[in-house]
């Protein structure tokens, strides 16, 4: 997984050159140095296992962006391999803007496949029951936002998580996360309330 990190799209890790990169993997931490201290970018890999990485960055003062990130590597019928990445903004800030991409791996290169086995564009809407309201609908578009979870404890499973600003919307939902789960040849899916929202 480190040698499929450091092989990612530049724009996966902003502000980080390949050698940063490596020094990241190495040490888990890096700072992304600034003129100015409050500019400091720090980034942190959160965890690593034989299919899964995880890593974030936030500003060091605790201010501005934050950003997580995950790939996991899935394998095909064929013995072909596969990578997901997903980025999820923070909310404070980005509302309901995600990243979802998909790529090939040849040995430790990735080529992006825009044949993405999971759609790119999930929202609110695939949550919801029969005869919702406009006004329902209206609501969630302007305040729900969305989570990927790569779930690095299954080698075949990810979910994508709608999180509600207040439960009032709670009655027109058919669940609150989209499991996806990889069978060597596509991804099947069902809708459940996470036991939290239940």
């Amino acid at each position: 997984m480190q040698e499929l990190f450091l092989s990612l799209p530049a724009y996966c890790t902003p502000g980080l050159s390949n050698s940063e990169r490596k020094t990241l993997i190495k040490d888990t931490d890096y700072t992304v140095p600034a003129h100015k201290e409050e500019d400091e970018i720090d980034y942190t890999i959160d965890t690593i296992t034989d299919t899964y990485l995880s890593y974030e960055f936030s500003n060091s003062k605790g201010q501005g962006t934050n950003e997580n990130y995950e790939i996991k590597k899935f394998k095909s019928a064929t013995g072909k391999s596969f990578l997901l990445f997903s980025k999820t903004g923070d909310p404070r800030v980005h509302s309901n803007k995600y990243i979802l991409k998909m790529y090939d791996i040849s040995g430790s290169s990735l080529t992006e496949n825009f044949n993405s086995v999971i759609p790119e564009d999930l929202d609110y809407s695939i949550f919801l029951t029969f005869g919702t309201p406009d006004s329902v609908k209206a609501s969630l578009a302007k305040t729900a936002y969305y989570t990927f979870d790569l779930d690095p404890t299954s080698i075949d499973k990810i979910s994508f998580n709608l999180i509600l600003e207040s439960d009032k919307d709670k009655k027109w939902l058919l669940g609150t996360t989209a499991v996806f789960i990889w069978n060597g040849k596509m991804f099947t899916s069902s809708i459940i309330f996470r036991k939290d929202d239940q």
